[in-house]
């Protein structure tokens, strides 16, 4: 598969999902959980995190927490989080057990799968982290923000950028992405 069509394949995904989400979140998982250890959440909540008194309603839902820290004395601290933060922690609690680059991968094997078959399983590798889809022989893999593919059909061809995570990531946590 050639640089063009592996752009190809990606746009037109991105394209079709795009179509079909209504309104986006806006929160990273990963950034999430370190505002989430660091701000002090941690301390009361443990991790994954614990919710207690229909805190559950602050997965994916950063009013929910937004509210919490206005409302109940032992999170008024936590005040001096910002919006980004609250997004963030919000969606750390919808999807604890992810990371962005997961919730991207398991989007594009559910979105997909002609392409991203058989589900596979994260490993790094030389500094990427990747995952290899036998049945197109493509593995894809994430590494300094950048979305990288390589064609194993194609011997001696290296990875190609081909994308921004962000991207497809802002796309992936709004659908399915566990």
């Amino acid at each position: 598969m050639t640089r063009r069509a592996l752009s190809s394949l990606l746009s037109a995904m991105l394209l079709g999902l795009a179509c079909s989400v209504s309104s986006l979140a806006v929160g990273s998982i990963d950034a999430g959980r370190l505002s989430f250890a660091d701000s002090g959440c941690l301390d009361c909540h443990g991790t994954p995190p614990r919710l207690s008194n229909n805190a559950n309603s602050a997965a994916n839902n950063p009013s929910a927490i937004s509210a919490a820290i206005s409302g109940v004395g032992q999170m008024r601290f936590l005040r001096f989080l910002s919006q980004q933060d609250i997004d963030n922690i919000a969606t750390y609690i919808g999807n604890p057990s992810l990371t962005d680059a997961d919730c991207t991968f398991n989007w594009a094997e559910n979105f997909g799968p002609v392409f991203f078959s058989p589900k596979a399983k994260s490993v790094t590798v030389d500094g990427r982290y990747q995952r290899f889809y036998a049945n197109s022989k493509l593995t894809v893999a994430f590494a300094n923000g950048k979305i990288l593919l390589q064609d194993g059909a194609s011997p001696g061809t290296g990875f190609v950028e081909v994308a921004n995570i962000l991207d497809f990531y802002t796309l992936a946590i709004n659908s399915d992405c566990k």
